[in-house]
């Protein structure tokens, strides 16, 4: 189990580094581009958690307080948190991307909106910290240590389950409401173009699509563990299941640099122009 985190961990590690690499050498950056860069963060926290978890696993145990387990257990829930949200703007700026092209376009090229976006960003990445703790500090929430995973989990608070429903009304209410119907709308607006309007709009979409396709895809056996304990409350769900949800829901943290050499082609242009020039010089 170690040497599988430990393998999921190099994955991460190499994918956001390649990433982060590749965007520093991309010129022009666009609105969508920092919507990218940002989940960058929300990836090195999962690394950052899944590294925590391969030292337990070779430690084979882990003393710890409440106030300690509910600092473990915050970083994934706000890392989760944060790239829900962020998908949930890429999505709206998609969305606008296509249905109002030419607002759009005014739009992405006004530096004031660039900076307003990533003040946008930023702010996601503040915000669920406070809401966490505060949740955590008046008994909403409450964060148990699953030896399986082996990490610190979220679940009800003694006094109240508003921290629960916090999490799910941010990381499923609000981004279901909000991608399910843009992203409808974008396929459909897809379907009715032709010729080259529709190979451009789907360039321009394509990447969103992969993303949030990947990323729920990757949560499918986390929503499997949650429905086994939901029937069957007194036995619970396996321990081989509850490792490998959390594993593949960390592998998604790595496949951002994949999906964007797939999916972006200047992306893929500049890093093979990259490691074209570090090949000539080895």
């Amino acid at each position: 189990m170690a040497v599988v985190c430990a393998t999921v961990d190099i994955f991460i590690l190499l994918s956001n580094a390649l990433t982060i690499l590749t965007f520093r050498k991309l010129k022009d950056l666009k609105i969508q581009h920092y919507y990218m860069i940002g989940l960058i963060g929300s990836d090195l926290t999962i690394l950052i958690v899944n590294t925590i978890a391969t030292v337990f696993f070779i430690l084979g145990e882990i003393r710890m307080t409440d106030t300690t387990c509910f600092l473990l257990g915050s970083l994934f829930v706000v890392a989760a948190a944060i790239t829900a949200m962020i998908h949930t703007c890429f999505s709206i700026d998609r969305w606008v991307s296509v249905a109002y092209p030419t607002t759009y376009r005014n739009l992405s090229s006004s530096k004031k909106f660039h900076k307003l976006t990533i003040i946008v960003i930023t702010m996601i990445h503040i915000i669920p910290w406070p809401l966490l703790f505060l949740t955590w500090y008046t008994e909403q929430v409450n964060f148990y240590f699953e030896p399986y995973v082996p990490f610190c989990i979220r679940e009800s608070g003694e006094k109240g389950n508003v921290g629960v429903y916090l999490g799910l009304i941010i990381k499923l209410v609000l981004p279901c409401l909000i991608e399910v119907p843009s992203n409808t709308y974008i396929i459909w607006k897809i379907t009715m173009l032709k010729g080259a309007n529709k190979a451009r709009t789907l360039k321009a979409v394509r990447t969103v699509l992969v993303t949030l396709g990947v990323y729920y895809i990757c949560w499918l056996p986390m929503c499997v563990w949650t429905m086994w304990d939901i029937v069957s409350p007194n036995k619970g769900s396996p321990g081989w299941l509850r490792f490998s949800a959390i594993q593949i829901l960390n592998v998604n943290s790595g496949m951002s640099f994949l999906i964007y050499y797939l999916t972006l082609q200047n992306f893929r242009e500049t890093f093979l122009a990259m490691l074209s020039k570090c090949c000539r010089k080895t």
